[in-house]
């Protein structure tokens, strides 16, 4: 498997991008070969695994700009994508019908604005406030065969953070967080999440069955040192 090649798009004092990009070959092992009756239980059928080559491309870009002359304020952007397919001749330009290589995670975008405010010698030390914001691409690059996968929408998360450190002695800090996680509660479902295969509804209401990720969600953690 030939290494990734990782080259600098540029370097400035005030922001910085690199890529990683890189076409890999390797040998798999899929379910595409004859579907054989189970000896063992009447009326159960298998899959007969076999090797074929395939191929994997993919990118990885970031882009961090953080200024100097402003350096509570962070902005980070990375961008990952990935296309597995497979080699074999009987599957060319089959698309969802056997190309697709499976569990290849959606076109995903993160970016990340992030704020601090450090104050030296006071009560409260440093307050940091994070806003994330997670992009999921639609997945339509998929195993439909045998019923192995189906596409997946797009969606976008929204996570907000606060954090921060208060003294409580000359020696220790207690540290504090607060995050909600998919703060607008988006009703979303994974590419890689074999959950939304399971619990089928006689009638969805919105027409998707399956177990969905989580909703909104609020944590709070506190570090007290002793």
């Amino acid at each position: 498997m030939p290494a990734l090649r990782q080259r600098e798009i540029a370097r400035q004092p005030r922001w910085s991008a690199s890529r990683n990009d890189g076409q890999h070959h390797r040998n798999i092992h899929l379910a595409t070969g004859p579907i054989l009756r189970d000896p063992y239980i009447p009326g159960n059928k298998n899959f007969q695994y076999q090797q074929t080559n395939a191929r994997l491309q993919g990118i990885n870009a970031t882009r961090n700009i953080r200024p100097n002359c402003w350096k509570a304020f962070h902005f980070d952007n990375s961008f990952s994508l990935v296309f597995g397919e497979n080699l074999n001749s009987k599957y060319h330009n089959q698309g969802v019908q056997g190309q697709y290589l499976p569990f290849m995670s959606a076109p995903r975008w993160l970016s990340t604005l992030a704020y601090t405010i450090i104050r030296e010698g006071q009560a409260v030390s440093s307050f940091t406030l994070k806003v994330e914001n997670d992009f999921n691409l639609a997945q339509n690059r998929y195993l439909g065969l045998y019923k192995t996968e189906t596409p997946t929408a797009a969606y976008n998360l929204v996570n907000l953070t606060a954090s921060g450190n208060i003294h409580i002695s000359e020696s220790q800090s207690l540290q504090w967080l607060v995050a909600i996680n998919n703060l607008f509660d988006i009703a979303y479902q994974n590419h890689l999440s074999r959950l939304q295969y399971f619990e089928y509804y006689s009638a969805s209401p919105n027409g998707r069955s399956g177990i969905y990720n989580m909703g909104r969600n609020i944590a709070f953690k506190v570090i007290i040192p002793f």
